[in-house]
């Protein structure tokens, strides 16, 4: 029911299920750790409900017209009193109508003043749009947290910014190609025999450490080494290692201590750091190298082609030498709609970047891909850079919105400093907690849609806020009597006054709920 998607997924003991979803098979046992309002279901229906109920900053405006509107009617109606009163009395029968007083004939016109002015129609002209807007943005899949707020705030988006890994791209990443390299003796220091000796055991190592992270591209290598441990045991690093905790670095990748407790005297007891991440962890972090530029060769083919690189170095920490022992390739193609959602932005006048922690070789090479030119890339960032990124584009834009759109733990930060955060359902939990809109389907094309509904909001507000005005301005004229002399006695009776009144609102409200036929 949360997903939409018809196809089953396979959960095991330990597995997190979320109330609302259909159990297809066998029966099953169920500990609820979450009850009430603190559901997923409650959680998204308080969420569209606070949406609902929060104020567009154009609201504020109607706030404040509405807070002097009142005074400044009674005021009017007090003046129209007072001019029809000293008019009846001074003209007698000559203007007031035979059978009245000239106090009830002023007073008629008083009367008529007070229920025909409407402040109800500029009241309700943002929050019916709004609730309304919400809706049917929820109809597209699209959950928008922050309400009227951020409807507004994406109606002006001048720019967006996509991460690369898991938003333009499927988030599916697969190893396509790895160069492996076992050192020499001397290569790692003076011991009889190389530290991991076989493609096995370095492959065994790789499955270990990157087992331990839900990263796409942990999860691609380590589904990659898995399948190429040959005959050693599952889940762990051969024979003669015993592993230490995988620490992970977020954008940069994760390190873990080995201990080797095999019959080798010379290696007995000695602690050994594998570090396995990007370039930036392995060899500027840590200091690993290739034996030859042949193999930077290759990376450069890899990176060209838009794959990423994963490399694996192993050392001792205060060896001289340090070996980089295998990179992988990976490759995660972009979704099928990127380019098409790209292209639709770029039509609608936003500006679309991308941003990635990736090497600069690779980002321009998925930009190309999805149709976004090479200055437009911000690559090899870490996450706390991804939002100061965020915040000098905002200040390089000057006027209008930027947005940013992610999926990850990483995109977190990024996320809260831009001014629309779109986050995919399909991401981490604090992604989605960060933004202010939230792709329910996963799908970008709907980032088109969100735009092009926040605008017609707006524009819906913006018509019944003129709609309201220019009710007002007409009407309160008329029912003083504007018309009187010069039509002949014309005069608006308070219950034809009280009907137009009534009018307007629902004029408002109706105009408000015509955003149901709104089609992306």
């Amino acid at each position: 029911m949360l997903t939409g998607e018809p196809i089953p997924s396979l959960k095991i003991k330990g597995d997190h299920l979320t109330g609302g979803t259909l159990n297809a098979t066998a029966s099953v046992l169920i500990k609820a750790v979450h009850i009430g309002a603190d559901t997923v279901l409650s959680r998204i229906v308080a969420c569209v409900q606070d949406a609902q109920m929060s104020k567009a900053p154009i609201q504020a405006v109607a706030d404040r017209l509405s807070r002097v509107f009142v005074p400044v009617v009674v005021a009017i109606s007090c003046l129209t009193f007072a001019v029809w009163f000293v008019v009846g009395t001074v003209y007698g029968t000559a203007i007031v109508p035979e059978g009245s007083s000239a106090f009830g004939f002023a007073l008629t016109f008083a009367i008529a003043v007070l229920v025909i002015a409407c402040p109800c129609a500029l009241g309700l002209a943002t929050p019916t749009a709004v609730m309304v807007g919400t809706g049917v943005a929820a109809q597209h899949g699209i959950l928008v947290k922050g309400g009227g707020a951020a409807l507004q705030m994406a109606s002006k988006i001048k720019t967006i910014i996509f991460d690369k890994t898991g938003t333009l791209t499927l988030g599916k990443p697969t190893v396509t190609d790895a160069l492996m390299h076992v050192p020499k003796k001397d290569q790692v220091s003076n011991h009889s025999r190389p530290l991991l000796n076989s493609h096995d055991e370095i492959y065994s190592l790789i499955a270990y450490a990157e087992s331990s992270s839900t990263h796409p591209l942990a999860v691609a290598a380590s589904a990659y080494a898995t399948a190429r441990t040959g005959s050693l045991p599952r889940g762990t690093i051969g024979i003669n290692w015993t592993a230490g905790e995988v620490r992970e670095v977020a954008g940069m990748g994760l390190s873990i201590d080995i201990v080797y407790n095999g019959t080798d005297i010379t290696l007995q007891n000695r602690t050994f750091l594998a570090v396995i991440g990007s370039r930036r962890w392995v060899e500027a972090t840590n200091y690993c190298t290739f034996p030859t530029q042949e193999y930077d060769a290759c990376i450069h083919a890899w990176e060209s082609d838009g794959k990423t690189s994963v490399y694996v170095g192993l050392f001792e920490t205060d060896a001289a030498v340090r070996n980089i022992l295998a990179v992988l390739a990976i490759s995660d193609p972009p979704r099928t709609t990127s380019f098409a959602t790209v292209a639709a932005l770029r039509g609608m006048g936003i500006r679309v970047l991308m941003m990635t922690g990736d090497q600069r070789t690779t980002a321009e090479a998925v930009a190309k891909l999805v149709g976004i030119e090479s200055q437009d890339v911000i690559a090899g960032c870490l996450p706390a850079d991804k939002g100061n990124h965020v915040k000098v584009v905002k200040q390089e834009l000057g006027s209008g919105m930027v947005a940013f759109a992610g999926d990850g733990i990483n995109d977190s930060i990024a996320l809260a400093n831009a001014d629309v955060g779109i986050a995919l359902g399909g991401g981490s939990d604090i992604a989605i907690e960060s933004a202010s809109a939230v792709l329910l389907r996963s799908e970008l094309s709907d980032i088109v849609t969100l735009v092009k509904l926040s605008r017609t909001v707006l524009f819906r507000i913006y018509f019944n806020m003129g709609g309201a005005f220019l009710y007002n301005v007409i009407g309160i004229p008329v029912a003083a009597g504007v018309f009187y002399v010069a039509g002949n006695g014309f005069t608006l009776a308070p219950w034809i006054a009280g009907l137009a009144m009534a009018l307007s609102s629902v004029t408002v409200v109706v105009s408000s709920l015509a955003l149901k036929l709104f089609r992306a």
